[in-house]
This record gives C-alpha cells, structure tokens and sequence, in this order.
C-alpha cells in the first residue's frame, strides 16, 4: 500500500526589512510542540494592526525587527490530533507570538492549545476568523474596566473592528453605553443598543473605551477619577484628574472565544464580513493583502486559504 505524502511546504505572509508591503514566501510547516496545536488555516482576517507592523512606529511598538509572519486571527481544522481535538475539528484562536517566523496569514499556524476553540455550528469558517482578534479583545478590554454598576461608557470606533463588538457585549453586561461613530453608523451603533453619538465633547462618562485611539482629544470626556482603556500599546495618554489610563493587548484564551462564538451562533454578536478574498494561488495573495488594507469599508477583510 502506498500512502500519500503530507505536505511540508507552505505559503505564508510576511514583513520583511525595509519594506511597508506584505510579501508572500513559501516556508516549511510549521511543527507543533507540547501544549500546541498545528491549524490547518481555512481563513484569516486582514486587520488595521496588519498594516501598522510594517512601518517603523508600528515595528517599534511591538518590538519587531527583521522578517516576521503577519496576522492575529485564524479559523481552520486541527491538522494534527492535540488534546482533547481531533483531527479535522473546526477550530478558531488569536495569534499572539509576535515576532513569529509566520503568524496567521498563511496556510498552517501553530498556536498554545490554551488559544484554541472549537467551532460550534451554524459558524462559517470566515465569520469565525472574524471573532478571533477582535470579539475577544472587546471582552478583554471590558473585562479590565471592572464592574460596570450603571455606569456610564463611552466606545469610541463603536462601528469599528473591536468598537463594534464592545457595544453589543458592554450592553449586555449592564453599561449604559454610548457609541461615538460617524453619522453614517449612526444605525448599526443604535442596533447594538448603545446611545449614538458624533460628539462627546460635551458629556461625561465614568470610563471610555477608546477603540479608535482618540488619546488626549477624548480624555476629557472621563469624569474625575474614572478610567481610560486604550488597546494598544504604547499609549500616549498621560492620567489627570485621578483617571486611571491603562491598555491593553489581547491574551489567547480559547474559553474565553469559545464562549464568544457560542454568541455568535445564537445570533447576540454582530458578524460583519466586507468581503472575502481567495488567497489559493500566489497570484492574487499579496494583491488582495493590499487591497483589504486601507479599504475604508465596515466589516472584516478575510482571507481564504482552502
């Protein structure tokens, strides 16, 4: 008997030195070690943080140099058996190793088991990768806020990646939430059941939530001795008035995003898909990266790789 051959190589994005575009190479597989898991990737998405590595003030946030994978989020199937997941299990994680030879832009990742979640029905491969980054930082980031016991937050980008998710996830932990949008979102942010508003300039809220890293110019909508939570770091923002400033950066936690795609699956988290590009040949990979990047569409950019 003949048995066929796995395959050993892949395609995969990078950044490479000197260079602000995305490059697409050809790399062996990853191998997954202890306490891993090797995904086969069926889809990934393009994010605004894809595009900011490759210049140097994002290389130098992260602490990144040299040639390095591209991408946070990922949905695919367990390509080899890993605790507790078999093979061929729809799963989804967060890509966190940065700096990584590649990331999850490419046709195989290698994640913490901790990061992985299975996939329930009724979620696409696309819709999931979609949940993966930015649904999970929104919790995050509410989560750091503590407690919300009526009071009062502000998400700015509420129509945005993370913002999105915030609203519809801060609403039904018990904020009384008020998205700052433009007016054309004014419709999407109200569906979430968050206040919308073009202008915060003149109102006051216990925390704010800045998605959209406003800094300075929103810090003056938190009260005295509120909080302010950015989501990337470094951030600029220096505390007055007693706020507490911090950021954060999203964690893989594969509970936590099981618990979110169940959400999603019932119907209580927004799916915002834009488009989705056919990555399958090398021809049209690094194209449609650069055409996701800077689109200025709502809704996510996914990359497919089957």
């Amino acid at each position: 008997m003949v048995r066929a051959l796995r395959k050993v190589i892949m395609r995969a994005i990078v950044a490479t030195p000197g260079s602000t575009a995305p490059r697409v190479i050809t790399t062996d597989i990853p191998t997954a070690g202890p306490g891993e898991v090797l995904i086969r990737v069926h889809a990934s998405v393009v994010n605004p943080v894809d595009a900011w590595v490759l210049t140097d003030s994002g290389r130098d946030a992260f602490r990144l140099s040299g040639q390095f994978g591209i991408g946070w989020d990922l949905a695919g199937t367990v390509a080899t058996p890993a605790e507790g997941l078999a093979e061929g299990t729809p799963v989804a994680a967060t890509f966190t190793a940065l700096g990584s030879p590649t990331a999850a832009h490419a046709e195989y990742a290698v994640v913490p088991r901790t990061a992985v979640a299975v996939i329930p029905e009724g979620v696409t491969m696309p819709a999931a990768a979609t949940v993966a980054l930015n649904a999970l930082t929104a919790r995050q980031a509410l989560d750091a806020l503590g407690a919300p016991g009526g009071r009062r937050l502000l998400v700015t980008g509420a129509a945005g990646a993370v913002g999105g998710y915030a609203l519809a996830l801060a609403v039904a932990d018990g904020w009384h939430v008020t998205g700052l949008a433009r007016e054309s979102d004014r419709e999407f942010v109200t569906s979430q059941g968050a206040e919308f508003t073009s202008d915060a300039g003149k109102q006051a809220f216990d925390a704010v939530l800045d998605a959209a890293g406003l800094a300075e110019t929103i810090l003056p909508a938190t009260v005295d001795n509120g909080a302010y939570l950015s989501l990337l770091p470094p951030f600029p923002v220096t505390g007055e008035r007693g706020i507490n400033v911090d950021a954060i950066l999203v964690r893989g936690d594969g509970e936590a995003l099981a618990s979110l795609l169940e959400r999603t699956a019932g119907g209580e988290l927004p799916v915002r898909i834009a488009q989705v590009h056919d990555l399958t040949n090398d021809v049209s990979a690094e194209t449609a990266w650069r055409q996701t990047v800077g689109s200025g569409r709502r809704g996510r950019q996914v990359a497919t790789w089957v």
